[in-house]
């Protein structure tokens, strides 16, 4: 019978009632007009050659409702509240119309074996019945207020207001980048407000301590309303906003407990610096103060020959590798400034003292170092300048040995006597009669 004399317009007129009455909270509907509307559904589902005409129809009705209950959402005020409301109401009904449409939903699922993924974007070509009511939703509903419900979502929140529902709606139609795009502006401006407050006349030890406290802190106040999966990304912020003002001290900070070898402090650090975002650069930050480290601990070591100078390089090698891998879990990018920080090859295991100290004085030298290695340079130039210069004079190596090196820093040697002569000269300044008069009747 279907499939002579089926017939997709006088089939959709017994849907179509149907459908919108399910959407509308009709209860009272003749038992007899769903049993046509399912007849019909069944009959459409029974070949392929009607999908085509069928499945836009579908899609419509859902696409229309929505955009119905966006409209009078906007018209009346407490949005927030009404949205509850009717994404409760719209969860609901949407079992009923998956029922209707069950037959359909067969074959869709069939069509999209059969041509799977033929859409620009890579997703499914024909949207399953569920899948289409939560992408309605979303694309009718979130995307075009979705950022206002977020807003007003937050002050909710800050008012302790039970808002998991609203929260679930965004999950539940794979929303939560428009929710977390929102939120989070609202959650960074919070941290960074509050990290004042919350940090304020702590040393460098205390502020890592307390951060890591206030930060599972909040986790365990965001877990309430926050779905799992943006979990990482509240702390990363939290994070980001409570060290901003503190890189560098921390970065110092790490130097102190490398050289001390304080690893419990270590590892809370590097968890600190892990969950920063990428472009913050931090493990880059950590991986210069951890070069820093050990190239100031190599210059400072005892020797009396370029064999002994090895020996330690390699000492100071394994002892921080090993450190690597206990505190940072085998960082690729610590282990790699370790290496050239000690001129260290793995096929021979042996760290190379020439090529360690051209590596130390063209860094010195050079202008492309990281914000944090340019600042210690700054600091540290008058306890590092005097060391190279005993090494220099102690070895009597001689730098310029290879062509390339000598292309790109011509006279490494006389740079590096240079500047240690600059410095002794500003240092007999600083102690002259005439600075000293000078600062007297500066404060006279």
């Amino acid at each position: 019978m279907w499939e002579k004399d089926i017939n997709v317009t006088v089939c959709w007129e017994k849907i179509e009632p149907v459908a919108s009455a399910i959407w509308k909270k009709e209860e009272k509907l003749d038992p007899s007009k769903w049993r046509e509307a399912f007849c019909a559904v069944y009959g459409l589902s029974m070949k392929s050659e009607f999908f085509q005409e069928f499945h836009p129809k579908i899609e419509s009705i859902v696409t229309d409702h929505v955009k119905v209950i966006k409209q009078e959402l906007l018209a009346h005020e407490n949005l927030l509240k009404n949205y509850c409301h009717a994404w409760r109401d719209y969860k609901a009904a949407d079992k009923n119309f998956q029922m209707l449409f069950s037959h359909f939903n067969k074959l869709i699922i069939k069509e999209n074996k059969i041509y799977p993924k033929e859409t620009d974007d890579g997703s499914k070509r024909y949207l399953a019945i569920e899948d289409m009511i939560n992408f309605s939703w979303k694309k009718h509903m979130l995307e075009p207020i979705g950022s206002e419900i977020t807003g007003l979502l937050w002050n909710a929140i800050k008012n302790e207001e039970n808002v998991q529902e609203v929260v679930q709606s965004f999950e539940q139609v794979d929303a939560v980048d428009i929710f977390e795009k929102t939120f989070f502006e609202k959650l960074g401006d919070h941290y960074e407000s509050m990290s004042i407050e919350w940090f304020q006349g702590l040393n460098v030890a205390e502020f890592i301590e307390k951060v890591m406290q206030k930060m599972e802190e909040e986790v365990v106040w965001c877990q309430k309303f926050l779905p799992q999966s943006s979990i990482d990304k509240m702390r990363s912020i939290f994070i980001e906003k409570a060290t901003t003002e503190h890189t560098d001290e921390m970065m110092i900070e790490c130097q102190k407990l490398l050289k001390e070898n304080r690893n419990e402090e270590l590892k809370k650090l590097y968890k600190i610096v892990k969950l920063l975002p990428a472009e913050s650069k931090s493990i880059d930050l950590l991986s210069a103060a951890l070069r820093i480290t050990v190239r100031n601990e190599a210059l400072d070591s005892s020797y009396l020959n370029m064999k002994e100078f090895e020996a330690n390089l390699l000492s100071i090698y394994k002892k921080y590798r090993a450190l690597i891998g206990e505190v940072f879990f085998h960082n690729y990018l610590c282990i790699n400034g370790l290496q050239a920080a000690l001129g260290y090859e793995s096929k021979t295991d042996r760290c190379d003292g020439t090529k360690m100290l051209e590596k130390c004085m063209k860094d010195l030298c050079s202008s492309e170092n990281s914000p944090l290695e340019s600042t210690q340079k700054a600091s540290s130039l008058k306890d590092l300048l005097p060391n190279l210069n005993s090494i220099l004079k102690k070895l009597n190596l001689p730098f310029m040995k290879t062509d390339n090196l000598q292309m790109e820093i011509p006279n490494l040697k006389q740079m590096i006597l240079h500047q240690y002569q600059e410095l002794e000269q500003k240092k007999r300044l600083s102690v002259s009669p005439q600075k000293m008069h000078l600062q007297e009747f500066s404060v006279a």
